[in-house]
């Protein structure tokens, strides 16, 4: 894996997320819009993109149908976190 691609806003994600991947030695890089996220999705080519589904401001359905939904994005390796209060509207959403 060459690099990931995180859309999260939650400040103690993005420390975990960022100190693992240090550790490992994994290039890792935010987006902070939709927008973002698919631009560098684009010019990074990241091997996953990690998902606070949580995160209203990045519209994480959103992004995730439109990286699917693109032909050069759709092999992208995805991942999505949730907290655990939130699963059934998060589940509502992805019917």
């Amino acid at each position: 894996m060459n690099s990931i691609l995180a859309a999260v806003d939650d400040l103690m994600f993005s420390s975990r997320i960022t100190t693992a991947a240090r550790q490992i030695g994994i290039e890792l890089s935010f987006a902070r819009s939709p927008e973002d996220l698919l631009g560098q999705a684009r010019t990074r080519n990241p091997g996953l993109i990690i998902f606070d589904l949580n995160a209203a401001r990045l519209d994480p359905m959103r992004s995730i149908a439109a990286l699917k939904a693109d032909e050069t994005l759709r092999s992208i390796t995805t991942l999505g976190f949730v907290f655990i209060s939130v699963v059934t509207s998060v589940v509502s959403e992805m019917k």
